[in-house]
């Protein structure tokens, strides 16, 4: 959707380029992300500013490890720079080349204050970062916050600045975030897939009509942990009517229910927590699992 793959294929993929990350800390270990920190590593430099006990109420208790103990900033370092292409699940993102140094300012659980944020930002500029990331702002589509105003003025000094502009953009203009309300800024919102990404082709074969022509579901992308395997797998249909979707599998199933670990396990998403479905299947002896959407049903029909 980006076209970063045609630059991927000039070539193109960061090589010599240090991008600053202001987040949660980076999992520096993870093979993804070169499994290493320091000079000569992916993850090259950076700090922690925080400590992981900091909750954005107590005294930062700052360091020179930025491992992440949250997740999140692992979560951006990945979009943007890892690179698994000659792992068993291949794929790279989007400047695989890319040096990273990585300003923790979140603990390990709470918020964070502008101030730090503002100090992870500008250290980086000190550092030399010719880009930085900031996935993280406040509920404030002013230019004047002083986070605002820090950002503009280092984008007036040439550096690339990529800062989110918040997960509440359907609410309206005035719940855009600072500072990607700078004007020297690129503030960065999502879009939703125009096409539904598949990992597997399933086939399916009418042996039995009835566990089939009774259930109606709505068939969604499937995303792959772990690979399915190749070959051929009976379907197990886990909800019998209509009136089954929204509570499907949240039980343990019937004593009756057939050994299930090599049907591909086919149940609605429900409303009961995914945790629940999954331990009342596995119990079961199930292996391989794909959930359908209940909330907008179609009859399934092979």
């Amino acid at each position: 959707m980006t076209g970063v793959d045609k630059l991927h294929d000039q070539g193109l993929t960061g090589t010599g380029i240090l991008v600053g990350i202001v987040d949660t800390g980076v999992d520096y270990n993870h093979p993804a992300l070169g499994g290493c920190f320091g000079v000569g590593c992916k993850i090259s430099g950076g700090a922690d500013l925080v400590g992981d006990a900091f909750d954005g109420t107590n005294m930062p208790i700052p360091d020179d490890d930025p491992m992440d103990c949250a997740g999140h900033g692992t979560h951006v370092t990945g979009i943007l720079a890892a690179n698994t292409i000659s792992s068993p699940f291949p794929f790279v993102g989007v400047a695989p080349g890319v040096t990273i140094n990585m300003y923790r300012v979140f603990g390990c659980n709470g918020s964070s204050t502008s101030d730090l944020f503002i100090d992870g930002t500008t250290r980086a500029f000190a550092d030399g970062a010719q880009i930085i990331s900031l996935s993280l702002g406040a509920i404030s589509g002013w230019s004047e916050s002083p986070f605002t105003v820090v950002a503009n003025r280092l984008g007036e000094r040439g550096v690339f600045l990529s800062v989110a502009a918040g997960n509440d953009g359907a609410n309206g203009l005035f719940v855009a975030s600072s500072p990607a309300a700078a004007s020297n800024v690129a503030a960065v919102t999502s879009v939703d897939s125009g096409l539904l990404v598949a990992f597997v082709a399933l086939t399916a074969q009418n042996r039995s009509i009835v566990p089939l022509t009774l259930v109606c579901l709505s068939v969604q992308a499937y995303f792959s942990g772990l690979p399915f395997p190749s070959g051929s797998l009976k379907l197990f249909v886990t909800a019998k009517s209509d009136a089954d979707l929204i509570a499907d599998a949240c039980s343990p199933l019937p004593v009756n229910t057939p050994d299930l670990s090599n049907y591909l396990v086919l149940t609605s998403r429900g409303t009961c927590p995914a945790l629940s479905k999954v331990t009342n299947l596995a119990a079961a002896g199930a292996r391989f699992i794909l959930y359908v959407s209940s909330s907008r049903p179609l009859t399934l029909t092979v």
